[in-house]
């Protein structure tokens, strides 16, 4: 959503807005990066960089409403919050996934290790393709359209 809400703000013929907001969100990301790694080295680089998106995020929205009046925020954040509970529930999957596989391979081949992320990658995606459905996330739409489209191309193709 970032890109599209930093284009909107293009269109109005301002660029100064996205790159102050964003120097200030790269300014929280570094301070935040340097506090979390410490307590939560690798996972607190993640925190910092997602933090810090969410808050250049909401600060670019809040700018664009001031300036333009109602963006229908209830779709957007009624979507938001159906990709955010997609997303969790697929990285959960994947977690589950890797677990359950791991014990059943031996994870110090590279056969093993391929086979353990195959696995996570096919059910973290068909959990977030289902899901997608599920909630009519366009994402779900428009890999139906993709599939359709290739395979439509290829029969009438031979």
């Amino acid at each position: 959503l970032i890109p599209l809400i930093t284009r909107s703000f293009y269109s109005l013929k301002d660029t100064k807005t996205p790159v102050i907001i964003g120097v200030i969100s790269m300014i929280l990301n570094v301070g935040l990066s340097i506090i979390l790694a410490q307590y939560l080295q690798v996972v607190g680089l993640a925190l910092a960089f997602s933090i810090s998106s969410f808050f250049y995020f909401l600060v670019l929205l809040i700018v664009l409403r001031g300036r333009v009046g109602d963006l229908n925020d209830n779709k957007i954040l009624s979507y938001s919050l159906r990709v955010i509970m997609s997303s969790l529930l697929m990285g959960g999957a994947i977690y589950a996934t890797l677990y359950i596989v791991a014990p059943h391979v031996d994870m110090q081949t590279f056969f093993g290790v391929l086979i353990q992320t195959s696995m996570g990658l096919l059910i973290g995606g068909l959990v977030y393709f289902g899901l997608g459905a599920l909630f009519k996330l366009d994402v779900a739409n428009n890999i139906l359209k993709v599939i359709k489209f290739r395979y439509n191309g290829k029969s009438n193709g031979s």
